[in-house]
């Protein structure tokens, strides 16, 4: 897919785009699979990011820890209390995406955020970050029960942006995992990979891979 001739809009996801809050995700999990005698090697870990905290969890114990706890244990073990999750309301923005929001405002160009996350997880993390106020439209996992790589998310904020006047052939969805990379597309957007979180994860879906904000306003405005 071709680079809009014209981008009106950019719809972000949260983890790992807005704040690097997955190594929180990617730390708990290690520790708790390692107090179960499991040593995951990262790609097992990777592969949740873009999911839901039930989906990961239900894996977690079903697969990784063949039924050795419930699906309600390992998420009290992953997400509970005392496993680092407090500090998802304390983690700073992404490296220059606090400019890169700026220069969208000034450019009467709306910011979306679609996530897998929950609307108040949205309110923790990017409100934490101080940059929730910059966001217009906001689609989250409580809008429509499914979670990427499903691309109903997507769909929401892309309809929302939509009612402003704006085409989905004028939107840019930005992700930095596999399952995001697939929702976008499969809403028919078109899709940027984002790499700035030093996590490696497969983003080869995507149309275009960028590793600052940067590098995405250049593009934009070339």
């Amino acid at each position: 897919m071709a680079f809009p001739r014209r981008v009106r809009a950019v719809i972000f996801d949260v983890d790992g785009v807005v704040a690097n809050s997955e190594l929180i995700f990617l730390n708990s999990a290690t520790r708790y699979l390692e107090s179960h005698g499991v040593h995951p090697e990262l790609p097992q870990l990777t592969r949740f990011l873009g999911k839901s905290e039930v989906f990961a969890a239900t894996t977690i114990a079903n697969e990784m820890l063949e039924g050795r706890v419930t699906p309600e244990e390992a998420h009290e073990g992953i997400y509970g209390e005392g496993c680092g999750y407090e500090d998802l309301g304390r983690l700073d923005p992404m490296p220059g995406l606090p400019a890169f929001l700026e220069w969208m405002r000034q450019n009467d160009m709306p910011a979306a955020i679609a996530t897998s996350g929950t609307a108040a997880r949205v309110k923790l993390v990017v409100g934490g970050a101080g940059c929730l106020d910059a966001f217009d439209v906001i689609a989250t996992v409580d809008d429509t029960g499914v979670c990427k790589p499903d691309p109903a998310i997507f769909n929401v904020a892309a309809e929302r942006l939509e009612q402003r006047g704006i085409e989905r052939g004028q939107m840019i969805a930005i992700e930095d995992s596999a399952n995001g990379i697939a929702s976008a597309k499969g809403a028919g957007l078109y899709t940027v990979g984002f790499t700035g979180s030093g996590i490696p994860q497969d983003v080869s879906q995507a149309d275009v891979v960028v590793t600052t904000f940067a590098e995405l306003q250049t593009l934009i405005e070339r």
